[in-house]
Order: C-alpha cells, then sequence, then structure tokens
C-alpha cells in the first residue's frame, strides 16, 4: 500500500478538522463530451467521505491545460491559489483531486514549487490516486515523497510534450501533402464555403456568400439609425 506523506499525528488532526476543496481539470473539448468530469468528481466525492472531509466547493477548469498553464494563469485553480495566498481559504482547507497531473502537467520543479508555495502558507493537497496528503511538514521532512512529486510531474510533463510533438508532426505531414497533392488540409471552412468532394479546394456557397459581401447596415450594429 502507498503510505500517506504525513505522521500518524498530523493524518488524525487531518482527518478530523479538515474541510475539502474538490479541483476538476480537463484539457480537451472531446473529454467534455464523455465521464471526465462525472469520473473525477465521483472519487473525489468518494475519497473525502472515507477521510471524512465535508466537501465545501467544487472547483472546475474543463478544457483548461496545465501543460502551458493556463488553468494557473487563467482558470479557478489560479483564482483559487490567490484565495490561499491572501488568508481567505484557510489552513484547515484541503485541496483534492484525482491525480497530481489534474493540478500541473508543466515542468518539474515549477509543479514542485507551486505545491510547496501553497503549503508553506497552510494549504493541504490530496490526491485519490495513491491516497497521497501532502502539507509543509510532510514536504519538509520526507525526501522520498518529494521525489514521488518530481517522478509523476516528471511523467505528465514528458506525456504532454509527446502529445504536442505527435499533434505537430501530424500538422507537418498534412501541410506537405497539400503541397505535394494540391488537396486542402481541413475541411473545415467559414459557412459560406464548402469542401468539394476530391478536396481539391472550396466552392462558395452564394447565398450565405451574399450576406459577407453585402455592406453593413445600422441594425447589424444593433441600432436603429433613428
Amino acid at each position: 500500500g502507498c503510505i500517506p506523506l504525513l505522521h500518524t499525528s498530523e493524518q488524525q488532526r487531518i482527518r478530523s478538522t479538515m474541510r475539502a476543496t474538490i479541483y476538476i481539470r480537463f484539457s480537451t473539448p472531446k473529454q467534455e463530451r464523455g465521464a471526465s468530469r462525472d469520473r473525477q468528481l465521483e472519487l473525489c466525492q468518494q475519497f473525502c467521505e472515507r477521510q471524512g472531509w465535508p466537501v465545501d466547493e467544487v472547483i472546475e477548469d474543463l478544457g483548461k491545460s496545465a501543460w502551458t498553464g493556463n488553468h494557473i494563469a487563467t482558470g479557478e485553480l489560479g483564482k483559487f491559489a490567490d484565495r490561499v495566498r491572501s488568508g481567505e481559504a484557510g489552513t484547515d482547507t484541503v485541496l483534492v483531486v484525482e491525480k497530481l497531473d489534474r493540478l500541473s502537467r508543466q515542468e518539474t520543479r515549477t509543479t514542485l514549487r507551486w505545491m510547496e508555495d501553497l503549503c508553506s502558507v497552510g494549504l493541504t493537497i490530496a490526491t485519490v490516486d495513491g491516497g497521497r496528503v501532502y502539507n509543509d511538514a510532510g514536504l519538509r521532512a520526507d525526501l522520498m515523497g518529494v521525489i514521488e512529486i518530481l517522478m509523476r510531474a516528471k511523467l505528465a510533463n514528458d506525456e504532454s510534450q509527446q502529445k504536442s510533438e505527435r499533434v505537430l508532426d501530424r500538422i507537418r505531414r498534412n501541410m506537405e501533402r497539400a503541397q505535394e497533392t494540391g488537396q486542402i488540409i481541413t475541411a473545415k471552412a467559414p459557412g459560406w464555403l464548402v469542401a468539394k468532394e476530391d478536396r481539391s479546394g472550396f466552392e462558395i456557397v452564394e447565398e450565405r456568400a451574399q450576406l459577407v459581401r453585402a455592406p453593413p447596415t445600422p441594425v447589424m450594429f444593433g441600432t436603429s439609425g433613428a
């Protein structure tokens, strides 16, 4: 089994006094159509119930990348972190996530510094995966626990890097094929264009194109001209 990153007395204190904030994140619209959100929420709720932690709130960054850091720069996790730093979120708050990579897929040191920064002002972080619980005292005392964070962060970052490289390679190959064959790269286009069946180009949908060609009128801008 996995040993939590806390001493026994600290485990007991956390079990009896903490209140949970659940964090849910995924990166792509495809995941939104699936069961990612519901699965994360259910697993986190069950984990909190087992620990005896009442859930105060659920925060979500749906469609926010943890590799680019958008979820921290402009997302709800970033706003939550600001509340922790300002003291608005009390030291009895535990942030619960399904896996560590829900918090970050950035470079390993960035992930560790982010966790250390928030834990140093009183936040506790828990992952359903592995049943890990991290706080400032534990991060200072347990070198193996810190090494585990770095290893998990490295795996998450490498996975995202590989995905990015595969996407860029696919785009490059599509562009090379388009240059060689004269075929379009994608059938996606503005509403007034439709791809030809042989993908040699686009055809104009005249009735839609006329709307684009028409000069703007006051009605388009929400004014009556009166």
